[in-house]
Order: C-alpha cells, then sequence, then structure tokens
C-alpha cells in the first residue's frame, strides 16, 4: 500500500532468562528500551515461537514481571525438552480466567514449590528475543497480534506451541497497513522477514 509505515525489528537473542554468564537478557541494552519480546525455544537449527509480548516501558520490567509470573502458577509452564521437541506439554495450566477457581488456587498454594521447580525447568531451556520500537501502545498492540497471529496460521508445530486466548489488538480496517522487517542472526520458524501488522 503506498505511503505505509515501514519498521524494522532487529532482533537481539537469543538471551538466556536466567542468570548463567552468558547472553543474560538483562545485560543486553535493548532491555532497557521499550519494544516487542518473543520467547522461543531451540528447534531444528532455529528456534520455535513460544507467544509475544510488549511493552511501553522498558523491556527488561515487563519480563522480570513475566518470570514471577510464570514461577508463581500464574501462567502456564510447559515442559521445557518437549517444547524443544515441538511438542506442546503442559505441566501446569496457570489461573486463566475459566481455570481461575478457588480449587485451583488452592492447588497452586498446595504445589507452590512444585511448580516453581517446573518454571525453573523451563525457563532454562526458554530463551527471549528482543527487538525495540517506539512506546507507542498502538503499533506495539499490532505488532504482537500480527506476530501471534502468523503463529496460529502456521503448520504444526509452529502453531502447537503457543497460548491460545491471548487478548491481541490487531490492525483495525480503517487502519494503513505497517510493514514490518525481521531481522534475527538465527531461525526464527514461522517468523517471515517481512510481514504487515
Amino acid at each position: 500500500m503506498a505511503g505505509a509505515t515501514t519498521y524494522q525489528l532487529d532482533w537481539q537473542g537469543p538471551l538466556a532468562l536466567v542468570a548463567s554468564g552468558k547472553d543474560y537478557f538483562l545485560d543486553s541494552p535493548a532491555a532497557q528500551r521499550p519494544g516487542i519480546y518473543m520467547w522461543a525455544f531451540e528447534y531444528h537449527q532455529g528456534y520455535l515461537i513460544y507467544g509475544a509480548g510488549l511493552t511501553t516501558r522498558p523491556l527488561a520490567s515487563r519480563i522480570r514481571e513475566d518470570l514471577r509470573s510464570i514461577r508463581s502458577g500464574e501462567w502456564t509452564v510447559l515442559d521445557g525438552p518437549s517444547a524443544q521437541s515441538g511438542v506442546r506439554r503442559e505441566f501446569w495450566h496457570g489461573m486463566w480466567a475459566t481455570y481461575n477457581t478457588p480449587a485451583r488456587q488452592a492447588e497452586r498454594a498446595a504445589r507452590r514449590v512444585e511448580i516453581e521447580r517446573a518454571a525453573d525447568a523451563m525457563l532454562s531451556h526458554m530463551r527471549v528475543f528482543l527487538a525495540n520500537l517506539p512506546p507507542d501502545k498502538r503499533v506495539l498492540g499490532r505488532v504482537e497480534a500480527a506476530i501471534m497471529n502468523l503463529l496460529y496460521a502456521g503448520a504444526s508445530p509452529i502453531c502447537d506451541l503457543p497460548d491460545k486466548g491471548m487478548h491481541l489488538e490487531p490492525r483495525r480496517p480503517d487502519e494503513r497497513a505497517m510493514t514490518m522487517l525481521s531481522r534475527a542472526g538465527v531461525t526464527l520458524h514461522g517468523l517471515p522477514s517481512s510481514f504487515e501488522a
């Protein structure tokens, strides 16, 4: 479309989510600025994307919050080795809307240590990719939605790994398309080098 805005997604990563002395996400300059991030697992000479997120704050702040949500069992915990094989196997489903019942809250409390251990194991296998963009919530929301919808529409196992039912804000019919140019030093399965948001 003539006059479409173009943004460059220069992905920094894969970065570790657990401090190990090398490639830790908090050490990346990109983590100190706003943008888009993607969780991923190493898979077939590349990475299989689990999900995308956004923030108008520093990426480091948002990712630290997400890590707490995973470790507390508020969010879903996957088996890391299974995810690296392209298989979604849940250890714990998370406290999403219809699952957030008093009985499951009690179960989460009773299994707190077990869930934390499983979450730590998952996070040791997971990597994060960061791309800085201006702190425009509408732009970020459209990019997040475009990435997730590409994953949902992908072939198996690309479409199998991500959580379903995310609140997404894709491009509205009255909005002009944005062209996203995606560049990473590794293969990101299911994410083309150019897509619209």
